[in-house]
């Protein structure tokens, strides 16, 4: 990028200097699909867009279901969970998901929520180790695949297997 003068750059050639997509899959282990090698550059001009596309609670709506519902999420990077019980909460929208390594070639997600009453099993925004997922609320326990192992008070909760 020509930092002296932006203004040589033609509509659309602006990049950031850090790692493209394209080299992060340059990167991964497993071939990654033609498909999503596919780069589209395409200039879609440069008036200003309305801050409502931002601050608008229907415009966040919409997105949710037209866009975020369809299209694949980036949660996280292999190598931001390495060993086996790291795991990271992803949040889109009101959803939340927590992306666990479970063993040392397998990453799973789950809803980041319990059984019972949907309580976050890990909080918004972090990341860690765990030997188990347990709920703070009732303490539902699951192994790192995902096992349910512990119902305290199981006599209470006939409907949970």
């Amino acid at each position: 990028m020509n930092v002296e003068n932006p203004k040589k750059l033609k509509p659309g050639e602006a990049r950031s200097e850090a790692i493209s997509v394209q080299g992060l899959l340059d990167r991964e282990k497993v071939p990654v699909p033609s498909v999503l090698r596919k780069n589209y550059n395409v200039h879609m001009g440069s008036d200003r867009l309305p801050t409502a596309r931002w601050t608008d609670p229907e415009f966040a709506r919409l997105e949710m279901e037209k866009m975020w519902t369809k299209v694949w999420q980036f949660a996280c990077r292999e190598e931001h969970i390495p060993d086996v019980g790291d795991y990271i909460t992803y949040e889109i929208g009101d959803w939340s998901f927590l992306v666990i390594r479970t063993a040392e070639e397998t990453i799973k997600a789950y809803w980041n929520a319990c059984l019972h009453r949907g309580n976050q099993l890990k909080p918004e925004g972090t990341h860690g180790n765990a030997t188990e997922l347990r709920c703070t609320f009732h303490g539902f326990t699951w192994t790192l695949d995902g096992d349910l192992t512990e119902v305290p008070c199981r006599w209470d909760f006939p409907h949970v297997t």
